[in-house]
């Protein structure tokens, strides 16, 4: 019997969608609660869902949180946003926004599942941020410029998921709030705001969305050129250097570190590059190394 595999990702890509627009369980923002989100929208398409990686893991190539030493490493960073107070008590905008940032970039850095801890964390951190007073939806976002904002803020530079978060945040005013449940409003099986999301999250229902590409591209390439210290360059030469690696962009926003090495290259024989910069080194939440966990 010959299975068609397009079909059978059509099938567990609408499972998931379905589950996702259905809601999400709810919990006390704990690790228990992570793991039960993970189940819920995995199960029966991952055979370890709700299960934190028994094996090494990264984040695109950020060394991880040994296996062993993973569940007690995210209790304890979940337990810490309990002991700072941010679920009780009015916190002005840039606190909030800053707090659900590094959360989340901590969370998916950790890479608490084999597969699917994005899709997993996204809805999680919309319930931390659901209690701080504010929603913030990551639905719309494409995957590829989530996974590079990511993979910025682990090596040091934070202000893309910052402002990530930040365009996602919608509330009505700054205050604290404890809504019921963590799930969003009800939508139909062909929301279309969920399809950048889902479709995104797993390699086998990547997008080939040419425009979506080439915008996620042009942002990625602005924020390189500006830490390589090329963001003062001409107008012309920086786009002329994006039209060069548009044709690519659909493989190009997949990998952010070949990316970036093609735009130093190109950078470097237009003498693009003006002056030097350094990212200072991240140090929030939890110390990704080979060795022992730290918080």
């Amino acid at each position: 019997m010959t299975i068609d595999v397009a079909s059978r990702k059509r099938e567990l890509l609408q499972r998931v969608r379905s589950r996702v627009q259905r809601g999400v369980p709810e919990g006390n923002l704990d690790l228990a609660h992570l793991k039960s989100i993970h189940q819920h929208i995995f199960d029966g398409v991952y055979s370890d869902a709700g299960e934190t990686r028994k094996e090494p893991g990264s984040f695109k190539g950020h060394p991880s949180v040994p296996a062993e030493g993973l569940e007690k490493a995210l209790q304890k960073r979940l337990r810490r946003l309990r002991d700072a107070g941010y679920l009780e008590g009015t916190r002005n905008k840039d606190e909030l926004i800053n707090e659900v940032a590094d959360l989340y970039v901590d969370l998916n850095g950790a890479a608490p599942f084999r597969m699917g801890g994005t899709l997993a964390t996204s809805l999680f951190i919309r319930g931390v941020a659901l209690r701080l007073g504010v929603d913030v939806d990551l639905t719309h976002v494409n995957q590829a410029q989530l996974d590079f904002a990511i993979s910025q803020a682990l090596a040091g530079r934070k202000d893309g998921i910052r402002d990530l978060i930040s365009q996602s945040a919608t509330t009505a005013d700054w205050v604290n709030t404890a809504p019921p449940s963590v799930a969003g409003p009800q939508a139909g099986a062909d929301d279309i705001r969920a399809e950048p999301m889902l479709a995104a999250r797993h390699g086998a229902f990547q997008s080939d969305d040419a425009r979506t590409a080439a915008i996620t591209l042009a942002a990625m390439v602005k924020v390189i050129l500006s830490e390589i210290g090329a963001d003062d360059a001409p107008k012309k030469d920086k786009q002329a250097l994006f039209e060069s690696l548009k044709a690519d962009a659909a493989q190009l926003v997949k990998y952010p570190d070949v990316l970036r090495e093609r735009i130093i290259l190109l950078a470097e024989d237009a003498k693009m590059v003006r002056k030097k910069n350094v990212a200072p080194k991240y140090d929030g939440g939890i110390e990704f190394t080979l060795g022992h966990p730290k918080i």
